[in-house]
Order: C-alpha cells, then structure tokens, then sequence
C-alpha cells in the first residue's frame, strides 16, 4: 500500500455527474457531486434504493465514466468524462470494489485461482503471484480453503474471498457495495471484523448500506437522496444531532430542487425555507437545537421566512446554534437520520431516551456494546 500524504485526499469528486439513456430522454443519475474521501478514512454511504449511491461507488471506482465532472485520484491519475481508461499491465489498481452479490463475482474455479484472477489480470509478476495470493487468503481467514471449490463456500466466505481478490492487487481503497445486504448475521460480522482489521492497517474504507448499524464504525457518513448528497458530517450529528452536519440544497433555479425536510417531533415544518429553495431563492438556515447547517449556494434567506431573524442572515456560520423565537416553545428536531426516513439503530434509541431523563454520555453509543460502556460509567 503506498504511503500517501494524510492532507492530500485519496479521492476528490468535482461537480460529478452521471446520465443514462432513457425512452424518452436522459435520465440523471448523479448530479454535480462535490466530495473528498482522506486516506486512511471509513467513510459510510447511506441512502434508500434509487438514491444514487451505488451509481456514486462506481464512479469512484471509474468502473462507470462521469457524464461530466472529475474523478481524482491520490496516485496523480486524474480522470475527466470521457471513455474509461485501461491500466497498464504491472501497475496495481487504486480502487478496488466488493459488490453485493457474491455469487456474481467468483471467477475462478477454486479459491486459489479466483484470488490469483485479479493478479494475472492487472499483469503482477509471475514470481510474486502465488506469495500475494497465500498473503491475502492468510488476512481474509481462507488460506486453509486454497484448494476448496469456490462454490461450494457459504455467502460469507465468498464475500471474504472477494476481499481478497482486492487485496492480493494491494489497492490503497476498498469500496464496499451493501456488501452485507445478502449475508447471514454471523457472515456479516465476520466481514466487518475483517474490514475493521484492514482500516486499522490503514486501508481507505468506503462502505455503501443501508442498515444504519453498520455505520457505527464510520467517522464520517454521507447520506444520498435524488442523486445528491444531502447530508455530510459526523456520525454524532447523523444520529443524535450533534454539530458539525451540512445539508446541501440544489443549485437555484433548478425545478426538481428541494432541501431535506426539517421536521419537528410533532410534524410540523419550522420554515419556508424549503419552499424558497424550490422557487429559486437561495437558501442558508440553521436547524435549531441541532448545529444543523442548511445551506445553498449563497448565504441568503427569504426576507418573507420568519423563522430566521434578520440578524442571522447573510452568514453561514453566523447562523449555526441560533434558535428563532417562533422555535423556542416545540420540541427538538428529529435526528438527521430519521429526517432522511432511516430507522435509529436500537442503542441509539435507548442512549436518546436515558438522555431525555437526564443522563449524560459522553461519548455518544453507537453500538449495543458502547451503551454499555457508557452506562456503567
């Protein structure tokens, strides 16, 4: 794996968009992505069929070229829209990906041989084939399968046997594709355990789900709406609405652009801010409670919105935490998971019930284990 410069990002998307050909026209698939994944980053890709996030993956991966925009890579390739481009023969790819099914990506006949594809595909030498393979077999927990047929391994394994194929052509970012979606629970433990092990060894890990457990192991999440990313920050904000979250409405003017709804617990909207997005004013507001940040191109709000007091306009960061008086007597805001229609995972909801009594926590539990942790303290 190559040492790369922790400011540098292994992965930098710019104004990234992707089109597919439809009946009656072009539909859009990704519109203008902006984002940077860091080296050594777990990165969580969060987002209901349809959002777009697969179609994101693949062209991070550059296994689908952009209909416009870049696709950056750390290693100094730098990909603009156009047809994809071959990697030369010897040279290891940056990017690999596991996707969700593992029954379409086995092509080898035995273990062994589907690890080795990877290598006499990308043209490693010849002498430096079998140590790889054995290498990355030995990390997955498979070395002992070498011989075995890879069809007669469990889904779990042939998801480890996939991970290894990627790792014996030593990538510096791993993506993974809902690749738990189709694993039993025991499976889907081991996998994670695995990819736990690789991050800590410093593997960029992007992982694509929709079971907002899995997300606990991220330090960043981004959640996909429509194409867009709607949503990038912590995983504190994500789930317990902490600061330091952005949601980002769509360029002005656009007919489709809508921000995320902001919902209080008893329903209601505490703004127009939406509807101003829509008829083409540019809008930047805070969620109040939550350190929220709604923002739009500029950092105006509609002179007609009440719920933003004329001295909160005009600056981002001059808006973030501040409350309108029209807010002050309801309740705190859904989390931003819940605002995007996920379901808490359930230690998230109990941590967010005992702080409701009282409790304090710090940090926040993710996970059943965490809450533990955190109540025994």
């Amino acid at each position: 794996m190559m040492n790369m410069d922790a400011n540098i990002p292994a992965i930098e998307l710019k104004q990234l968009s992707c089109s597919i050909p439809v009946p009656d026209g072009i539909k859009r698939l990704l519109r203008g992505i902006e984002l940077t994944v860091a080296p050594g980053e777990w990165l969580g890709i969060a987002g209901t069929n349809g959002s777009g996030k697969s179609t994101l993956a693949k062209a991070m991966a550059w296994l689908i070229p952009p209909a416009s925009g870049e696709v950056l890579y750390r290693c100094d390739r730098v990909h603009t829209a156009g047809p994809a481009q071959e990697t030369e023969a010897g040279t290891k790819p940056f990017v690999q990906m596991i996707f969700q099914n593992p029954d379409t990506q086995m092509l080898g006949e035995t273990v062994y041989e589907d690890v080795c594809f990877g290598l006499d595909n990308y043209g490693f030498p010849v002498a430096d084939r079998h140590r790889l393979a054995m290498d990355a077999l030995e990390r997955t927990g498979l070395a002992a399968l070498a011989d075995s047929p890879a069809r007669f391994l469990s889904g779990g394994q042939k998801q480890l046997l996939h991970v290894a194929g990627c790792l014996a052509v030593q990538p510096d970012v791993l993506i993974f594709d809902e690749a738990t979606a189709m694993l039993d629970p025991l499976s889907r433990q081991r996998l994670l355990q695995t990819v736990r092990q690789l991050h800590s060894e410093g593997t960029t890990v992007v992982w694509i789900t929709q079971l907002m457990d899995e997300l606990s192991e991220c330090g960043r999440i981004v959640a996909m709406d429509e194409g867009r990313i709607v949503f990038d920050g912590s995983k504190e904000a994500f789930f317990y609405g902490e600061s330091g979250a952005v949601f980002s409405g769509a360029a002005a003017g656009d007919e489709k652009a809508q921000l995320p709804a902001v919902l209080w617990e008893d329903g209601s909207e505490p703004s127009s801010a939406a509807s101003a997005a829509k008829a083409g004013a540019t809008v930047s507001a805070a969620i109040p409670g939550a350190g929220v940040s709604v923002t739009g191109p500029d950092a105006a709000v509609s002179a007609a919105d009440p719920a933003f007091p004329p001295e909160s306009r005009g600056s981002t960061d001059a808006m973030i935490g501040k409350t309108s008086a029209a807010a002050e007597d309801k309740k705190p805001p859904l989390p931003v998971c819940e605002q995007l229609g996920f379901p808490l995972p359930y230690a998230v909801r109990v941590a967010q019930a005992m702080i409701r009594q009282g409790c304090t926590m710090h940090p926040l539990p993710f996970t059943i284990e965490q809450l533990g942790k955190a109540v025994n303290l």
